[in-house]
């Protein structure tokens, strides 16, 4: 899935603004326009402009059927423009084989405020195959991930990932700041299943020379539950940890400095 075009009205800070987007197969006035990497757009600007904003704008218009619901665990708060009782946002997307779908789709999200609380109107996007596709959580269709500017991980013994709604998840840090990302130990439970020499490759591009992930170790912690009497049981909690070589040290992600993590 790709997003063609995103308009926003009355949200956070814009009052109506239009985002036209690069992706793969747009035509350009001249070749000369045409972007090195067509799949790629790059936001810039001073804090406060609405780099984030955009972020959340596309997400709501893209996921609204779902961040509808009661159970995905979407929160809002601050999103209208003050003085406004709506936001109006519409995504134009393009879809692929992947998606389940081929071809456009215009995806619709209004938030709307009534004595200073904040909700999505439901079913904006109303009843379609589109609509359909963002509750199959185990589809590749209809992708979305983004983080907020908070991104710190989850420790794996408190992870809960049916807290949200999957679909939600993906985005959930650029709208709730205390939310941490997925634990990196997550994407050691299924590597034999996984392309684990592409994974490892790809981290390690993201990382300098002196800080490199190895995808090999597992940790192992015994925890102790007293009963009555002399009855003790002994349990053994098991998870993939990644470690990670820094400077010759094999440290887990937990042991490595904030700037790194």
């Amino acid at each position: 899935m790709y997003v063609k075009k995103l308009n926003i009205e009355n949200f956070k800070c814009f009052e109506n603004a239009q985002v036209e987007l690069n992706y793969p197969g747009k035509k350009y006035p001249s070749s000369a326009q045409k972007p090195k990497f067509d799949n790629i757009n790059l936001f810039i600007g001073e804090n406060g402009s609405g780099k984030s904003a955009v972020c959340q704008a596309l997400c709501i218009a893209v996921l609204e059927s779902l961040l509808a619901t009661s159970n995905a665990g979407f929160r809002t708060e601050g999103l209208v423009r003050k003085g406004s009782e709506k936001s109006e946002l519409s995504a134009n997307l393009m879809f692929s084989e992947q998606d389940g779908m081929v071809g456009a789709h215009i995806a619709h999200g209004v938030v709307e405020s009534t004595s200073g609380t904040e909700y999505l109107r439901s079913g904006a996007n109303g009843k379609s195959k589109y609509d359909k596709l963002l509750f199959e959580e185990a589809s590749a269709s209809v992708f979305l991930a983004a983080y907020g500017a908070n991104r710190r991980t989850e420790r794996t013994e408190a992870y809960n990932e049916r807290l949200r709604n999957l679909r939600y998840q993906r985005v959930a840090t650029l709208f709730e700041s205390h939310v941490g990302l997925i634990p990196i130990s997550r994407i050691s439970v299924n590597l034999n299943q996984l392309r684990t020499d592409e994974i490892t490759s790809l981290i390690n591009s993201l990382l300098p020379e002196r800080v490199q992930i190895t995808l090999e170790s597992m940790l192992s912690f015994n925890f102790r539950i007293s009963g009555k009497g002399e009855e003790v049981k002994m349990n053994s909690l098991t998870w993939d940890e990644p470690l990670f070589n820094m400077d010759g040290v094999a440290l887990p992600h937990s042991g490595l400095s904030d700037g790194y993590r």
